[in-house]
């Protein structure tokens, strides 16, 4: 068993294990580190690096390899819906085999390119033709120093050794470099369960001059939320039978979402007077999921500080890619309802409720 077949078998095997404990995303930033730290190790490499040292490293490097390329495979499959997963694996394969020709293309042409710029000039004393073969590449030297006699095959090959081992060790560096900046982007962006959604959380709160009690049943009836958010969320209408409590539901527009504006939302826990917590899902083929959590706290002077926390899981790299920018626009406008929602509840006549949400039109 070669050491390239065990190691990627023990990272494979030993993945699943990882990432229950610590995630998709950690789990293959770490691999991506560990593969960034065993291609730089080449630039230690010399013409006489021994065969376990070699077996060591191809061991290693495996080993890091199957926990990037298993864990990853899973994220790709599971970012979709199961009816897709054919696809979504189809595109992974794909993607996973053009990537690495092109890796092998760009790397091999960079030491290639360094290898011949090294012996040029330090094999004057080959026929012109041989000259030309051995700085094209380093088989090639061989080749020709097989057909010398033993002192200038010698010479030969030590030139050609040296520069080979030298271009080598560059464009590992290079590599390395490629794999480190993977692995920062890896744990930025890759998606990881509750971890994941967690760093793609925004909480803003607020102050209300009213009891508790007040505040819970007024967020509680969810035909009142258009009131406090229609700055963004437009077209309210409720899909469900009752708006209050456990079950409620409603589906609403957002401004600016492009080509797949509707989302719907679903109240799923509801503890009074403590908290809410709705379910959402949009974007194409209601694939995006977010949670929206009221809580409520007891505030001085018989008021309630108002918790609103807003999870949600982008969808594709591009929406992983747009996650900051994603999570500083929904809390300038969280924060702009719950300032609206604190001016409804005291009673500014400038904010004063609008109508309250219409049943859907299919539910009358």
């Amino acid at each position: 068993m070669s050491p390239m077949t065990l190691g990627l078998m023990v990272g494979a095997g030993s993945s699943s294990r990882l990432v229950a404990r610590l995630g998709v995303s950690r789990v293959v930033a770490v691999g991506l580190t560990g593969l960034a730290m065993m291609l730089a190790l080449t630039a230690l490499w010399g013409p006489d690096t021994g065969a376990l040292v070699l077996i060591a490293w191809f061991l290693g490097l495996a080993l890091f390899m199957g926990w990037v390329m298993a864990p990853a495979t899973d994220a790709v499959v599971g970012a979709v819906p199961p009816a897709k997963s054919g696809v979504a694996s189809a595109t992974n394969t794909v993607a996973r085999m053009v990537s690495g020709a092109l890796g092998v293309a760009i790397i091999g042409s960079l030491i290639s390119s360094l290898y011949s710029d090294d012996v040029e000039g330090k094999l004057g004393g080959l026929p012109s033709q041989a000259q030309a073969a051995a700085e094209d590449s380093v088989g090639a030297a061989h080749a020709v120093a097989a057909q010398l006699p033993p002192r200038a095959g010698s010479a030969l090959l030590d030139v050609a050794g040296g520069a080979f081992t030298d271009a080598m060790g560059v464009g590992m560096i290079v590599a390395a470099a490629l794999a480190a900046i993977a692995a920062v982007i890896a744990a930025r962006f890759l998606a990881d369960g509750e971890r994941s959604t967690a760093r793609r959380s925004v909480t803003v709160s607020t102050t209300v001059d009213r009891p508790r009690e007040a505040v819970f049943d007024y967020l509680d009836d969810l035909a009142g939320h258009e009131a406090f958010t229609d700055h963004f969320l437009v077209d309210w209408s409720l899909v469900s039978e009752d708006s209050v409590g456990v079950g409620a539901a409603a589906r609403m527009r957002a401004k600016g979402a492009g080509r797949h504006p509707w989302l719907e939302i679903t109240v799923v826990e509801s503890v009074r007077p403590e908290r809410t917590v709705e379910h959402g899902r949009g974007g194409k083929d209601m694939r995006r999921r977010t949670r929206g959590t009221y809580r409520l706290e007891e505030a001085p002077g018989d008021a309630t500080k108002v918790f609103f926390t807003n999870a949600f899981e982008p969808v594709g790299l591009a929406e992983r890619l747009q996650a900051p920018l994603a999570r500083a626009y929904l809390r300038k406008q969280n924060a702009r309802a719950l300032h609206r929602l604190k001016a409804i509840l005291e009673g500014d006549a400038a904010q004063a409720p609008r109508e309250r949400v219409a049943a859907s039109p299919t539910d009358m």
